[in-house]
C-alpha cells in the first residue's frame, strides 16, 4: 500500500495530455464492471463495517468536464503512453478494476468533504466514526484522517498487476485536487509495475 506523495503527484497534473502521442500502439480495454462505473453506498446498514464508504464512479468526470484527470482511464492511457508507449509497443492492457473509494469514517469526526462529494453524501453517514479492521470491510479500508482510497488492478499478457493508494485530505487543497493526484499517483505505481515486466 503506497501513501499519496501530493506534491509529486500534482506535477502530473501540469502535464498537458498534448505531451503524449495522440494514438499510441498499445491499447487499453476498459473491462470494469458496470456497477463500478456508478456512485454508490457499500452499505446501507449501520451495523456494518461498510457503513460511510463510498464507491464513487465516473460521473465525477461528467460533473467536473474542467477536470479531464478526473477520467481515471483518460489519465491512466495518458500516463502509460508518456511513461511507456515504446515499450508497450501493440500490447493490450486491461482493466478490471480502476476504483475510488470514500471513506468517511476515517476522515475527520466523519465530516463530508467539500464539492461535489459533499453533495453525494447523505447526512446519515457524515456523523459516524467507526472503527474496523481491514478483515470486516468489503473495500475502502483506511487508517484515520486518509479518506480517499484508490484501488487498480490491470492485467498485461496474463499478468495481474494491483495498486492500492491513499490519500489524505490537506489543509488548502480542493478536494478534486487530492482525487486527481491520487488517480496520478496510482497510474506511476502502476507504471513502476509494468516496467518491471517488459522487456528494455
Amino acid at each position: 500500500m503506497a501513501r499519496l506523495g501530493l506534491c509529486a503527484a500534482i506535477l502530473c497534473l501540469l502535464l498537458p495530455a498534448a505531451v503524449v502521442a495522440a494514438d499510441p500502439a498499445f491499447t487499453l480495454v476498459d473491462a470494469r464492471p458496470d456497477v463500478e462505473k456508478t456512485t454508490y453506498s457499500l452499505s446501507d446498514s449501520i451495523w456494518s463495517c461498510d457503513f460511510g464508504v463510498y464507491a464513487l464512479g465516473d460521473d465525477l468526470t461528467r460533473q467536473q468536464p474542467a477536470a479531464p484527470r478526473l477520467d481515471r482511464l483518460f489519465g491512466l492511457k495518458a500516463d502509460l503512453a508518456r511513461g511507456l508507449a515504446d515499450r508497450l509497443g501493440a500490447r493490450t492492457v486491461t482493466v478490471d478494476h480502476y476504483n475510488l473509494y470514500l471513506n468517511l469514517t476515517a476522515s475527520q469526526a466523519g465530516v463530508a468533504p467539500d464539492g461535489p462529494m459533499g453533495a453525494l453524501m447523505a447526512p446519515k453517514a457524515q456523523t459516524r466514526e467507526a472503527k474496523c479492521p481491514r478483515d470486516k470491510m468489503s473495500a475502502g479500508w483506511s487508517t484515520p484522517y486518509a479518506p480517499y482510497i484508490v484501488e487498480m488492478d490491470v492485467e498485461l499478457d496474463g499478468q495481474h498487476h494491483h495498486v492500492r493508494i491513499v490519500a489524505s485530505t490537506q489543509k488548502d487543497v480542493s478536494q478534486l485536487d487530492i482525487i486527481q493526484a491520487a488517480f496520478a499517483q496510482a497510474n506511476s505505481a502502476l507504471v513502476a509495475e509494468l516496467a518491471k515486466q517488459l522487456p528494455q
